[in-house]
């Protein structure tokens, strides 16, 4: 029952504490690596911050296909206050919309990476744009936002397993 006499969270407000509480679940497992440390350091670090890039530029070549291709098996999206998929396939399925209109695109840059200490898991955070482009060249920014990926190294590289990001409030919130 909800009890009235409690503040409601608005939607953003809601998406940041989320990122927040994740952010911090995250940090409490793993360090920021040195070069010397027993993870491979930071040139394991810097491998999964350009498997991010990679990420990006994959998208921006091939769509939901490039988009979805970086999932692993049991990888999950979660999509803050709407549905979660898990594995390519479900993502691509929940995604293809995002994708549809070829006048959007989508970017990201990641900020930060961090190493979990066993060498095989770790996460970026960073930020993305949406944006369309009209038919004079010019780009509308249509969202900002924040947002964190969990990897998994294997033999198939970097793979995501854990997605999830927040817009940015709107102007004036």
């Amino acid at each position: 029952m909800l009890d009235h006499h409690q503040p409601t969270l608005t939607m953003n407000t809601h998406h940041r504490w989320i990122i927040a509480l994740l952010g911090t679940l995250l940090l409490g497992g793993c360090r920021s690596v040195t070069a010397d440390g027993p993870t491979g350091g930071e040139d394991m670090k810097q491998e999964m911050m350009q498997a991010d890039r990679d990420y990006c530029e994959a998208t921006a070549e091939h769509g939901i296909d490039g988009w979805a291709s970086y999932y692993a098996d049991d990888g999950v999206k979660l999509e803050l206050g709407g549905d979660t998929a898990r594995g390519p396939k479900q993502v691509a399925e929940q995604d293809a919309p995002m994708f549809e209109d070829p006048s959007i695109r989508l970017s990201w840059e990641p900020v930060k990476g961090f190493m979990y200490e066993d060498g095989v898991h770790g996460f970026t955070t960073g930020r993305f744009c949406l944006v369309r482009a009209g038919a004079g060249g010019e780009e509308t920014e249509l969202a900002t936002g924040n947002y964190v990926t969990v990897w998994r190294r294997g033999v198939d590289g970097w793979k995501i397993i854990l997605d999830t990001g927040a817009p940015d409030p709107p102007p004036g919130n």
